[in-house]
């Protein structure tokens, strides 16, 4: 009867510490989860940052381990105070926008993906008597001063034997542009809706970005600091967007109604046309050093030479700091071999 009772305690006590360890295991759960804040990633309902939206409807991030908090802005340009001042992990906006953040706070900020560069969506409209670029000679050219868009004309003026000096640029906002044609200027840089309005107007397109590849990549931007403390986490987020961007190339309908849901934009105003959209292996090529603008570090030093010399830097930004393609170099070497 002893041994049976000391048998009887000990099964008892071995119970007892089963259903405490099943106990401090079940409490234990919650804090093995992700214990990270959402990344807070400013976005404006430019098309070449739709996957964003895309990426949110079809619950892709949840996916690839992480939750994102996207906060859409009226401009990319109005979201980089925000993300400059730690209230977003990340961004959307230009190269030129990327250098001008790192020439305000050097190396507080770094390009970790290309969303698009324009193919056709920025052009410069004019009126009828001018059919050659050569014919603005004299004339008054309107554009957004400090930004792409006064590099776009330039840009153009300068492939046609023009310099700034033979054409007077005016401080137009490029949706103004159809508008401010004829009378104000005779030809300026715009995109959709102001193509379009233009063209309906009787105005013609003179020059578009087809003839820029790469001059004016969108991009995707992250604090410095998030890329040091939460590196998978950008990680994940560059992976499901580029997952996205291939389910809009491959789905193209489903996308559509998607990038509605989320924006509320309808799904007759939503396109991608003007853009090249870059998937995985566009990235790879762009964060790769070249000869010509479609490399990410020849088109920044033509960003950054562009606004040394119009007053919007006062140093020139490191390039190769500022760029970083590790995190689309690692999801290629994660593929699997063939």
């Amino acid at each position: 009867m002893q041994s049976t009772s000391r048998r009887s305690v000990c099964d008892a006590c071995m119970l007892a510490l089963i259903c405490l360890t099943v106990l401090a295991a079940c409490q234990q759960t919650p804090s093995q989860e992700p214990t990270h804040p959402p990344l807070k990633v400013g976005w404006h309902t430019w098309p070449g940052y739709f996957p964003i939206a895309i990426a949110t409807h079809l619950n892709l991030f949840a996916k690839h381990g992480i939750r994102v908090e996207p906060i859409l802005y009226e401009s990319a340009v109005s979201s980089h105070p925000d993300l400059q001042a730690g209230k977003l992990d990340g961004a959307t906006g230009t190269l030129a926008d990327a250098l001008l953040m790192d020439g305000r706070m050097p190396d507080s900020v770094r390009v970790v993906l290309v969303a698009d560069y324009s193919d056709g969506g920025d052009v410069v409209v004019t009126t009828a008597e001018i059919a050659a670029v050569s014919d603005l000679r004299g004339k008054r050219v309107g554009a957004r001063f400090g930004s792409f868009s006064e590099l776009f004309v330039l840009t153009m003026l300068q492939k046609n034997g023009l310099t700034q000096s033979d054409v007077t640029l005016l401080k137009v906002e490029p949706k103004d542009v159809p508008v401010a044609i004829p009378q104000i200027i005779q030809a300026g840089h715009t995109w959709e809706p102001g193509i379009s309005q233009a063209l309906a107007k009787g105005l013609h397109i003179l020059f578009s970005s087809t003839e820029t590849p790469g001059l004016i990549p969108d991009l995707v931007i992250f604090r410095t600091q998030v890329i040091k403390t939460r590196p998978d986490d950008v990680r994940a987020f560059i992976a499901a967007w580029l997952e996205a961007v291939d389910y809009w190339q491959q789905h193209p309908e489903e996308s559509h109604a998607a990038i509605a849901h989320v924006t509320g934009m309808g799904v007759a105003q939503i396109s991608a046309q003007g853009l090249k959209l870059f998937n995985l292996k566009d990235n790879l090529q762009a964060f790769a050093p070249g000869t010509d603008t479609t490399s990410l570090y020849i088109s920044g030093e033509i960003n950054r030479t562009f606004l040394i010399n119009s007053g919007g830097l006062t140093s020139a930004p490191v390039i190769e700091r500022l760029l970083d393609g590790s995190f689309v170099s690692t999801l290629h070497r994660s593929l699997p071999t063939h």
